[in-house]
């Protein structure tokens, strides 16, 4: 699992990602049921496509 969410993170933090993951996880922290979100939540809310 340690490993999993090291490249989960590695892939946000890439850079050509960037602006999309901030936009990603405004709207997963925005969204009403979550409020202050863990973001090691899976956020299957909003999929990316």
């Amino acid at each position: 699992p340690e490993e999993k969410l090291r490249r989960f993170v590695e892939r946000t933090l890439d850079y050509r990602s960037g602006a999309l993951m901030a936009q990603y996880f405004s709207l997963y922290k925005s969204h009403p049921r979550h409020g202050e979100a863990n973001i090691y939540e899976p956020i299957a809310d909003y999929p990316l496509g």
